[in-house]
């Protein structure tokens, strides 16, 4: 039986971290990115259950979502944020797309992006946003309390 998708090992051609999963989450294939991410070789990724890598529910719940997205059978599920295991037991916050390969196999290819960068950058403004605001509650209040003090004082 010929290979249905004898374009697989371009995998390791892509710039992104990228598996390709049977249609029961199993990994069909992975390229060396992702193999670097999650912190294992290729041979322990491939036949293994995609699910069986996370730990928190939550995470699943993401990928389940993804691996049972009608679009994605048509038309790329593009950027889902999601967390992905990395190998040191971080949860690496990722994009997540996903696209069915083509064949009656129900195969998806599916990549990640790295946002721990960005995640970073919306914190650190969160952070700043919130000391503003304490610093302009503070002023505020001390602009009322002089403003008292001078209507007192006349």
């Amino acid at each position: 039986m010929p290979d249905p998708h004898p374009q697989l090992p371009c995998l390791d051609l892509l710039h992104l971290p990228a598996v390709v999963l049977d249609a029961a989450g199993r990994v069909k294939a992975a390229n060396a990115r992702i193999e670097r991410v999650l912190g294992l070789p290729a041979g322990l990724l491939t036949g293994r259950d995609f699910h069986a890598l996370y730990r928190d529910p939550a995470d699943r719940a993401t990928l389940d979502f993804v691996l049972a997205h009608p679009s994605a059978a048509d038309e790329p599920l593009r950027e889902d944020e999601h967390y992905l295991p990395s190998g040191g037991g971080v949860r690496l916050p990722v994009l997540i797309s996903a696209s069915r390969l083509p064949g009656d196999l129900g195969d998806l290819l599916v990549t990640f992006v790295d946002i721990t960068r960005v995640k970073e950058a919306e914190n650190s403004l969160r952070e700043h946003f919130a000391y503003v605001s304490q610093l302009s509650d503070t002023a505020l209040e001390q602009a009322i309390a002089l403003k008292h003090q001078n209507t007192a004082a006349q």
